[in-house]
């Protein structure tokens, strides 16, 4: 009989505890699959994350210190708005105001460049890189000059020149929408020509620049 009372107080502290499994399972459930998914190989499915389709346009400032090739060292600034196309590549048009000084003769530009960059990320490949913060980056750009020349001998007025640059860095992504792009850019502009004492003369400005720029993603 003891025996018997025994087996029922069993039974029935297991039928107490049965409406408490509805609650306990479920959080199994969920914390097998969360581990699941950080442990999971390979790509994300596309809709799970991606940085193209929450944020995909940007606008960025920054300033420039250019090397000259046959120049002295200038400073200048820079603006940019562009589309994330896809997690790993971004288009953009971009602006420079640029100055140098050629010591017979100061040039004076405004740079407007088409930039294709591809960025390095690999958060999408990785799942236990679900954030990125470091996003290497390498691009090459094509565009316009409009250049003047002034100086004591030497004149040019609204000379329009091609320009072609590659560039390459790093991205400090501190969220999904903001980031400091750090990096350097070769810029080469094909001939423009200048008279200097009444003489024709070509030239080819080309630098090496350093770039540091905020970036606004929304």
């Amino acid at each position: 009989m003891k025996k018997m009372n025994y087996k029922i107080k069993i039974l029935v502290g297991a039928l107490c505890l049965l409406p408490f499994t509805s609650y306990l399972l479920p959080m199994s459930a969920d914390a097998a699959n969360v581990t699941h998914r950080v442990a999971r190989p390979g790509p994300l499915p596309a809709n799970e994350f991606s940085i193209a389709s929450t944020h995909p346009f940007y606008i960025m400032a920054g300033g420039v210190m250019s090397d000259w090739r046959e120049g002295n060292n200038s400073a200048s600034f820079e603006f940019a708005a562009g589309l994330r196309a896809t997690d790993n590549v971004r288009l953009e048009l971009n602006y420079q105001r640029m100055t140098a000084d050629f010591n017979s003769f100061e040039l004076s530009s405004n740079v407007f460049m088409m930039n294709a960059i591809m960025d390095g990320r690999v958060d999408r490949q990785f799942t236990w890189l679900r954030r990125q913060w470091l996003v290497p980056y390498i691009g090459i750009g094509a565009g316009l000059s409009d250049n003047s020349i002034s100086g004591a001998n030497a004149t040019l007025e609204h000379d329009m020149a091609p320009v072609v640059a590659i560039m390459t860095g790093v991205s400090i992504e501190f969220s999904d929408s903001l980031a400091l792009d750090i990096g350097y850019r070769y810029m080469y502009m094909f001939r423009t020509g200048v008279q200097i004492m009444g003489n024709d003369f070509d030239i080819n400005p080309a630098a090496h620049q350093v770039r540091a720029a905020l970036r606004l993603h929304f």
